[in-house]
Parts: structure tokens; sequence; C-alpha cells
């Protein structure tokens, strides 16, 4: 066998419990989808995202692959001209476009692990090929391992389609690990399998993934070598368990007795083996090659079955050996002895009634020497036979390619190993690239294929339910898949012919003919409530607002009556009446009914613009017997009173009629009426009151002129009427004033250093002004001398003159004195030329002789009262005593004290 042969690795394989397909039947047939039937093939990326027909991979050897929950195939890395690759597609097969989702376009890229556990828009795996690949539950990818440009990898990834992100989630990033088994059956966080590639992988009905065997090449100084170490991830848990198998490399199998599981029974070391699950949960591994010690040992074809329940596994068919050559028997017809050459690197898939198929890889023919292979067989789990579906029993077979999208029973891919597979959710089986023969020549392949087994039964049973459906909420619905011979699964669980649905679903039936080939077909059935019909409330409407347009939108396929006999979606009402809808959908019915009534559209007029006064508000609007009003103010009134400069309407709703009315009104202010301050007039003075601007003025005198001339005080009014008819009104009061008059006293003599006070008598002064300059009506003064008093007011002024002798007088005491406070003789001091004198003491005594005041200070003098209290009027006793010239004197007399 060539030595490049050797290293040709298996493809990951999806799950059994996402890898569905059909039987087959006589007229199962290839379809070249996508892609070139020349090898070498340079990938076209454009834009990130974007799906485009031109857009597809490099030709490529042994990528990732999972199928996602809406049936699309995806495809991460392997390896093409330029090495290891880490670029992720999308094939849609609804368009038949390709999307490079994420990575790059160059080769050997080391990706970007980030944080483990976090996803990433920036995360992404380092190049790689022949990981182990399995799909959760929930629809997102996990990958395991796979060689890269450096060495083998032990890292696990998931990946989430719908975030389009990339997390790292457990083992290193560092190539070449040699793993920790830990304990055979404990799941431990340190537990990890070392680096490998081409394990073979499943999925269990609990969601855990499993791994058997794989290859490396020199991790831990082993060399090239092989595994037969079973395990088991838990992506609850995040971690691994060492299940079963050496933690050695390079083992031979322990067969045991065919088709009997037994605790010692192992497969023998090997990698790039294909891998399904059956209905009961079992986990199924095919072919592959393997090392040992001394190296490569060559290529298997047997067949095994573990349980997990029991962890046993049990050989079920194939060779011992290595390097086996094909049994092929007849072309489809299933026989004990049938079996497939030993090969590795095989395209693989599940059909929905649990059979394995495989197709190609690298390996044995019907006789002579290993290569390429493009032989489909299939293996009948019931039967526990091999059948020989089509293509050559011998290698190296260029491929038919036919028209692109278009299948043919001439139709078959070129011999080839390493390849892309995927079965699709509708029982189609697809095959991308890998090694091999194109039409012509061979090498790197990036060609896509479809397979659909039992073309024949698909088209019979396409269109077997009818076309989706609609009907009526309360009702049920029949869905009959009456087909001759047949059975049945459907999407609901039931296997009879005819279900009956009453819910709103995608309902589908697979059927099985006698020759075990299965079609399905797929019915939308809709629920829906009977319809809804509203022409809307009752209505009274303006005559001239007719005609009216009717409608009730429904949902399309709708059938409508209306009251008149039409069919039309809408009705057009040209006058007053009752009308109805009646509404079919689906068998659902609904209905209507309106009542129109044409009112005379009443005449509506609040009256012309104009102008007001604001003072006196107008009122405005009119009456509509039966009707209803608004107003822009609110009111709901036939009528209101205005007196602010606005545009008012009046809306009248006479059932349902509505009319309206606007006026514009301008308030105009009362005129401003000012006959000023109330103030005096003199006598012969003449005051001309002015109102200010009117067309009318009334004066309380009983003058009707625009001004008045007062010649005496009184009080004056007036009332003016302006232009637009709004009136103002003021009153003054003219305060009569005389001409001031003034009186002084006779003449007088003043003593020398006595102080005399002149008084001015006036009547009408508003101020005063003395000959000195003094302006108080009271002037006191020591000096004689003629002194004049001026009294003044607004109207004139008024004077008089006295004349004040100064003499030389001795020193005195008055004989009355009135202190009540008027400024005037309101004391009783000692009088005269006070200058002259030294020594002074002036006693004051009652009748009873009690001195009720003393002071020996010249200048002041008795006010009259007594410790703080006013004292009686009467008579009182003065003792005054001084010295003049050096000599005493004392004088003695009586006062009289008046208030």
């Amino acid at each position: 066998m060539d030595k490049k042969l050797h290293f040709i690795l298996f493809v990951c394989i999806l799950s059994a419990s996402s890898a569905d397909a059909q039987v087959t039947g006589a007229n199962d047939m290839w379809t070249w989808m996508h892609g070139s039937s020349t090898t070498v093939n340079p990938a076209i990326y454009g834009t990130q995202g974007v799906p485009d027909p031109a857009n597809t991979p490099a030709g490529t050897y042994t990528p990732g692959v999972w199928r996602d929950l809406a049936g699309d195939l995806w495809m991460f890395g392997g390896l093409n001209t330029g090495g290891y690759m880490n670029d992720l597609w999308k094939y849609d097969r609804a368009s038949g476009q390709w999307t490079w989702k994420k990575g790059a376009q160059t080769a050997n890229h080391a990706g970007s692990y980030g944080t483990q556990g976090t996803a990433s828009a920036g995360n992404m795996p380092p190049g790689r090929y022949a990981p182990a690949c399995w799909t959760d539950a929930a629809g997102i990818f996990w990958m395991f391992g796979g060689l890269g440009g450096s060495g083998f990898f032990n890292d696990m990834w998931k990946y989430d389609p719908s975030a389009n992100q990339w997390t790292w989630v457990h083992g290193t990033s560092v190539i070449n690990n040699a793993g920790s088994y830990g304990t055979q059956g404990a799941a431990a966080t340190g537990n990890l399998p070392s680096a490998r590639q081409g394990g073979s992988a499943w999925v269990d009905a609990s969601g855990n993934f499993w791994m058997f065997g794989g290859y490396n090449n020199g991790v831990g100084g082993n060399g090239q070598v092989s595994f037969s170490d079973l395990w088991r991830y838990s992506p609850g848990t995040n971690m691994w368990t060492w299940i079963g198998g050496p933690n050695t490399h390079g083992h031979p199998g322990a067969y045991g007795t065919q088709g009997t599981a037994a605790a010692g029974n192992i497969p023998g070391a090997r990698n790039g083996a294909i891998s399904w699950t059956d209905a009961a949960g079992n986990l199924w591994l095919f072919g592959g090659q393997s090392y040992n010690t001394s190296g490569y040992r060559g290529v298997l074809n047997d067949l095994w079955r573990y349980n997990p329940a029991t962890g046993q596994w049990a050989w079920m068919k194939g060779s011992q050996s290595v390097n086996q050559n094909g049994t092929y028997g007849t072309l489809g017809v299933a026989a004990a002895a049938n079996t497939p050459g030993a090969r590795n690197n095989i395209a693989a898939w599940k059909d929905f009634a649990g059979n394995f198929w495989v197709f190609g890889g690298s390996g044995y023919p019907a006789s002579g020497a290993a290569a390429s292979l493009n032989d489909l067989w299939k293996y009948d789990v019931g039967a526990d036979q091999w059948i020989w579906i089509g293509g050559s029993s011998n290698t190296n077979q260029p491929g038919i390619y036919g028209t692109r999208g278009q299948p043919d029973p001439a139709n078959w891919p070129g011999t080839r190993g390493t390849v892309a597979t995927w079965a699709d959710i509708d029982g189609n089986f697809w095959l991308f690239g890998g090694s091999g023969q194109a039409a012509s020549g061979s090498g790197y392949l990036n060609d896509l294929w479809r397979l659909a087994p039992c073309g024949d039964m698909q088209s019979l049973i396409s269109g077997i339910l009818g076309s989706d459906t609609v009907f009526c909420q309360g009702n049920s619905y029949m869905l009959d898949a009456t087909f001759t011979g047949g059975s049945y699964l459907w999407s609901t669980g039931a296997t009879t012919a005819t279900i009956t649905v009453n819910t709103t679903g995608s309902y589908w039936v697979r059927i099985t003919d006698a020759s075990g080939c299965t079609g399905r077909d797929t019915v939308v059935v809709t629920v829906v409530p009977p319809p809804v019909v509203d022409l809307g409330a009752d209505i009274a409407l303006c005559a001239g607002a007719l005609p009216l347009v009717l409608s009730s939108p429904q949902p399309a396929g709708s059938s409508y009556l209306w009251s008149n006999g039409l069919s039309d979606t809408q009705m057009t009402v040209i006058r007053g009446g009752t009308y109805w809808l009646h509404v079919s959908y689906a068998g659902c019915e609904g209905s209507d009914t309106i009542t129109i009534t044409s009112v005379t559209e009443p005449g509506v007029t609040i009256g012309t613009d104009t102008t007001i006064c604001a003072s006196i508000p107008a009122k405005i609007g009119m009456e509509v017997p039966g009707a209803t009003y608004l107003w822009n103010t609110g009111s709901t009134d036939p009528f209101i009173f205005v007196s602010v400069t606005d545009a008012y309407w009046l809306q009248v709703d006479l059932q349902g009629c509505v009319t309206a009315d606007t006026t514009q009104i301008i308030a105009m202010q009362d005129p401003e009426i000012d006959l000023g301050p109330d103030r005096d007039i003199c006598p012969e003075q003449e005051i001309i009151l002015d109102p200010g601007p009117g067309i009318d003025f009334h004066w309380g005198t009983g003058e009707t002129t625009s001004t008045y001339t007062a010649t005496k005080g009184g009080s004056y009014s007036v009332s003016v009427t302006s232009v637009y008819g709004c009136s103002g009104s003021d009153t003054v009061v003219l305060r009569q004033k005389n001409f001031p008059t003034v009186r002084l006293d006779h003449d007088t003599t003043v003593c020398e250093e006595t102080p005399l006070k002149l008084i001015a008598q006036a009547t009408d002064a508003d101020s005063y002004l003395w000959s000195d300059g003094s302006t108080e009506p009271i002037l006191t003064t020591t000096r004689g001398g003629a002194y004049v008093a001026t009294a003044i007011n607004q109207c004139g002024s008024a004077s008089d003159t006295i004349e004040v002798r100064q003499i030389f007088c001795d020193i005195w005491l008055p004989n009355v004195f009135t202190p009540n406070g008027d400024g005037i003789n309101d004391h009783l001091r000692v009088l005269g030329n006070l200058g002259r004198i030294q020594g002074f003491g002036l006693s004051i005594y009652n009748r009873w002789g009690e001195r009720i005041y003393h002071s020996s200070d010249k200048t002041q003098g008795w006010d009259g009262s007594y410790k703080g209290t006013a004292a009686g009027l009467g008579t009182y006793v003065y003792m005054l005593e001084y010295s003049f010239e050096g000599k005493p004197y004392l004088t003695k007399g009586n006062v009289i004290l008046m208030r």
C-alpha cells in the first residue's frame, strides 16, 4: 500500500442522532450539486457572512463537519494544497450557496484561544484536520483534537451558530500533549485524552459524547501509534471519563465470538474508523487503519457494536485480519457472506430505518491491491447483512458528473477518501471533496454531491398529504397518507394511515414500502379562529358624507356576502339604512350589521366678524333643536359670552352630522380717562380738565364739551365714549385754596440776653419765611430790631412786621407758666441778665412748705412736675438765691402753675 495512504485519516462523523437518511431502492441517484469536476481547486471566499453562488471551499481533506437544526451543512478546516485550514463554511440546501462564516483564508493559522470557557468573536481554533465532532441537542457544534501544522491537539471547542462564536471549553492549547487518563470509570476535571486525530465519535441518548481510538505521531516519544481507548465527555460537567480500553497504544483486538458481547472484547487500536448510533443507543464502529509499536499494520473491515449500558463490545462482522479484499456478491442483493473490503477514510451515513451506509475510502476492492474506492454499501442492522448498492468493485474510478443540479442514474462520484459527509433532515446523503478521482485526474476535490436513496419512493410519497391547509378553530382535519403496502410513522408518533389534527403545526409522515424504501411528506396545518367581522358602530352621517364605503379586512381566501348580494371585499352605501356582511374562511363564518342614519346637515351661523367692548361681553352662537354643541373654548352650550379677542368656532352635531362656523371677535378695551390727580385751586385761577380722546363727553356739571374749565373748588366727573362705543369715566377733586394771612404781636421790648419768642399767627400758610431767613412759624431772638414774617402758599404770600427794642434788665421770674408741652412757657426759669450773677439756687415749695424742686444751674428751670408726676394747678412759693458783684441776694415770691 502507498505509504501516503497510511496517513489518510477519517473525517469527523455526525452522531447517529442527527445523521438520518432513507433506505435505498432501485432508483438511487447521485446529483452533482456544487463545486468543480476537476482537481486542485482554490477557495472562493467572497464576503464573510454573505452567501453567494460563486463561493466555494477549496479542495479539502478530512474537515470537521456538522448539521445544524435547520438541516444546513457546516464544515471546518481540513487539509488542502496550502496546508492546514481553520475556515468555517455553511452550505444552505435551499439556496444551494456556500457562506464563509469565520476563520482565515490562509493555511496554518495559529488561531486564538481567548479565555477558557468564554465565548468571543475573536476566538478561533488553529488550523487542523481530522478532529472528532459532535452536535448537541441545542444545535451547538463540538470539536476535539485533530492534526495541525505544528502537531496534534487535545483541545475541546464548541461553536454557537446563532452567535457565530467559538469557545475554548477544555483541554490544553499546547500541541502534542500526553493527556491524563485518571481512574477508569471516574470523571475528573484533570482527565484528558492524549492529543490525537482520527478518533471515532458518537452522541448517546443522554447527550454525552463518546470517542474511540485515534492516531498521533510522537506524543510522549511513542512514534506513529494508534489507540483503542474509549472515552466519554459530559458537556454538562465539562469532564472526561476514561471508560475502557488500554491507556497505552498499538494494542491488537480481542474479538471473542462473533455476534456475542463479552467483557474481554475490544476492537484493535485504529484511527479513521466510521461510527454510528442505533435506535437502541448502541455504538457501532467499522474499519479504519491500525498502527502498533512496529508502525503501520494495515486497514480493517471489522464491524463492532458497543453497549454503553453493559460496557461490552461485540464483534459483529468482517475479518480479524488487516488488508482484506471485499466480497461484493450480487449488486443490490443482501447476503451473509457480503462484506466491504478493508478500508479507512470512509464516507458514512445512517438512514431513517437505522441501517448504515458506507461509500468509498482508501482500501481494498474485490481483488488486488489497495487504492481509492467509490463503492456504496448498506448494512442492514436487522438482517445483519451487507448489500453492495452501487459503484465499482475496482479502484481509482473517475467521476461521472452529468449536469450540475440534475439527478441521473448514470451519475457517480469518482473514487475518493477523507471526505466530508452529512445526512440531511429530508433523508438525502451529502458528500464533499476529499482526495481522489475527478472526471479526469486525481487530487484534492471540492465537488459537492447529493445521494437520494429510493428516489422513486420519495417521488411517490411527495404530495400525498396534499397542500397546506387552513381550517376553523373547534373543527378537526384528517390527514390521509394511505399508500398500498406501506407502513407509517407520523411526527405525532402515530403509525396509522390517517391521523386527525386540530392544532396548528407542521405534520410529516414517513412511509416505508415492502422493499424497505422510505419517503416522507410534510404539510402545514393552520387552525384559525372564526373571522372577526366588524363594520363599526351604528352611525348617523350628514347626507353630504354619503356615499360611504363599508369594509372589514379578512385573510386572503375569505368569501364575502353583502346584504346587497355582492361578494366584493367592500360595499358602497349611498343612503341610510341597515346593512350586513357575512364572511366565510376555512369553514369559519362570521357576520356583522351596521345601521346608517342619513341626517340633513344643519346650517350653522354664529355671526360675522365684529368688534366689541371688552367690558361688555357679547353673546354669540345659535340653537339647533336636538343638537349637541362644542365650542373651541370647551363650552357645550349653544351660546357663549365673549370678551377676549379671538377666533371662535362652534361645532354642531345633529345625530352625527357635524357642521361648524367660525367668527372673529375683536375685543376693544374701554378708553382710559384721566382728569389728573386731586389738587388745589386758588382764587381767580382757571384749571382746564381734559379727559382725552373720545366722541361723546358728559360732565357732571351738565356740559358735553371735550374739555371743562374749572374756576373754583369742587368734585368734577366726566364719562367719555370711544369710536367703538366703549366708555370710561374719571373724577377729580379740586380743593379751594385761599390766599394766606399772617399777624405778629405788637411791638415789644426784650431784656439783654433774655430770649424772646416771636409767633407768626397765620391762616392757609404752607410755609414761612422770616427776615433773618428762618422758616419756622416761631422765631426766638435775644436782640432788638424789626422782624418781618411772611406766610406762603401756592396762591401767594402775606407779611407782617414787629419792632423789638432791646433793653438792659436785672433777673426776674415770671409769675405764671404753662407746662402743657406746647413748646411755649413750659418751664419756670430765671430770666434776665444771668451772665452777671454768681452763685445760684432756685427752690420751689408747695403750700404745705414742702420743697418740691431745687436747681443750682441758672440755665435750668422747673417743668411743673414732682417725683415724675405733673404737679397740680395752683400757686407755689419760690426762693431765689444768688450773688451779684460779691454781694448775696435772696428773693421770694409766688408763681401760678397753669396748663
